[in-house]
C-alpha cells in the first residue's frame, strides 16, 4: 500500500509542476503537450490512489477475518476448560 501512496504523491507533484510550467507558456501547441502530460500525470494519481484504497480494503477483510478467528478460538479455549 505504501507503493501506491508514494506513486500517487509522485504523480501529484508532477501534475503541480507541470501545471506551474504551464501558467507561463504562451505558445497553443505547448500548452496542449503541458495539458496532456498533467492529464496524463493526474490519472496516474488516481490509478495509484484506487490501487491504494483497493490493498486498504483487503487488508480490512483479512484483519476482520483474523478478528473472527481470535474470538471462535478464545470461545473455545473458554469451553475446553
Amino acid at each position: 500500500m505504501m507503493n501506491e501512496l508514494t506513486a500517487a504523491f509522485t504523480s501529484l507533484k508532477a501534475a503541480g509542476e507541470i501545471a506551474q510550467a504551464l501558467a507561463g507558456l504562451r505558445d497553443t501547441t505547448m500548452i496542449q503537450a503541458k495539458v496532456f502530460e498533467l492529464q496524463r500525470e493526474i490519472l496516474s494519481a488516481q490509478s495509484s490512489a484506487l490501487a491504494a484504497q483497493q490493498s486498504q480494503s483487503a487488508l480490512l477483510s483479512r484483519v476482520g477475518e483474523l478478528e473472527k478467528e481470535i474470538a471462535g478460538l478464545k470461545a473455545w479455549g473458554t469451553e475446553r476448560e
